[in-house]
């Protein structure tokens, strides 16, 4: 896990990780059926995937923005 990434993002990545392995594992253990995934999990995934963007790409691209237009004046 970068560095550079903030607890609260790595600690969420490494729970996602875990509820994976264990469905991953649950699918070899129970041949032919889906493992269900529930709300809160979904969300997790979710929420964590859009706070990783906004972390790697938006805040950067708008604190280079608003570089640009102070370098500008």
């Amino acid at each position: 896990i970068d560095k550079g990434m903030p607890q609260y993002l790595s600690s969420r990545i490494d729970l996602i990780r875990c509820f994976g392995n264990i469905a991953v594992h649950q699918k070899v253990l129970v041949s032919g059926q889906i493992v269900q995934v529930e709300v809160d999990e979904a969300k997790l995934c979710l929420d964590t995937l859009r706070e990783l963007l906004e972390h790697y790409y938006v805040r950067p691209a708008a604190t280079a923005l608003a570089l640009a237009k102070v370098s500008a004046k």
